[in-house]
């Protein structure tokens, strides 16, 4: 497997100037662990690489400072593809050591399951002629939906699912998963909608017949809370249309997205704090009239 060093002389890769031990010093006040050796070795050769075959770039130290003001925490950003989309490296477990893609436009998503595996790939890119911004807007890295997932990841994915959920673990959980977590799946399709998008878009991609019988399960759960939704809905006085989406309703003058109370129609009075709040809105887009 591959090492970041391996990137260095190789044809397509333009290097510069040793970098700067105190710019490497402000990188490692980033974090709370040791910055990897194999980068290290980089940058004391060369404070980053261009990697014009692919348009990209592994970044430099001071790079690395700027983009990770303004990223999620407990990231190293390694790649930049030149069009605000980057790689990065997990510093922090249960994470760690996977790296990330972070686009511009969508939430972070695991990739590949260490650096070597990623530069694996992207000597792959390079030999293919495609700019690293296609090949991550295309590419399942490690984590395609059938590939079976290693005892290390499932037991990440637990270790993620024990946080409340708010910088994306669950999400992160769901790609740490496989067919063998029934459990872990069935749990995450009772959360919110942020977190649902990407459990079903997953198990939509999955072919095991377990999977699809809960999905299908999943999918009854949600038509039957629909109807429920629109017979309370029409008891309290509202007009209710199906819409080309099934999972929207019209109701009276606005859409209403079914995943945004989905996951809590299991709470008492559900339905009732549902269609109220439906006619809060209503009343608000009345007022802004």
């Amino acid at each position: 497997m591959a090492t970041l060093r391996s990137l260095l002389g190789i044809a397509g890769a333009v290097s510069g100037s040793p970098a700067e031990p105190q710019a490497i010093a402000d990188v490692a006040k980033l974090f709370k662990v040791a910055l990897p050796q194999d980068l290290l070795d980089v940058w004391g050769v060369s404070n980053g690489l261009a990697l014009d075959t692919i348009d990209a770039d592994l970044l430099s130290c001071e790079q690395v400072v700027e983009f990770s003001r303004e990223g999620p925490a407990g990231l190293l950003p390694l790649f930049h593809d030149r069009q605000s989309n980057y790689l990065a490296l997990a510093m922090d477990e249960p994470r760690a050591p996977r790296v990330l893609h972070i686009p511009h436009d969508d939430g972070p998503r695991l990739l590949f399951n260490g650096t070597g595996s990623c530069v694996d790939a992207l000597l792959a890119c390079m030999e293919s002629g495609e700019s690293l911004d296609i090949f991550l807007s295309e590419t399942d890295g490690d984590y395609g939906p059938d590939v079976r997932r290693s005892e290390r990841d499932q037991q990440a994915a637990r270790a993620l699912l024990l946080t409340d959920g708010k910088d994306n673990e669950w999400n992160f959980a769901t790609q740490l998963l496989d067919e063998t977590n029934l459990a872990e799946f069935a749990r995450l399709l009772e959360t919110d909608h942020f977190v649902r998008r990407d459990v079903r878009a997953r198990m939509d991609a999955m072919k095991s017949p377990a999977i699809r019988e809960l999905r299908a399960r999943d999918r009854k759960a949600f038509a039957q809370f629909t109807e429920n939704l629109a017979t309370v809905a029409r008891v309290a006085g509202l007009s209710v249309e199906k819409t080309k989406s099934e999972e929207s309703l019209r109701v009276g003058s606005i859409f209403v997205s079914l995943e945004t109370f989905f996951h809590q129609r299991q709470e008492p009075d559900a339905m009732a704090r549902a269609v109220a709040r439906i006619q809060e809105l209503i009343a608000l887009k009345a007022r802004r009239r």
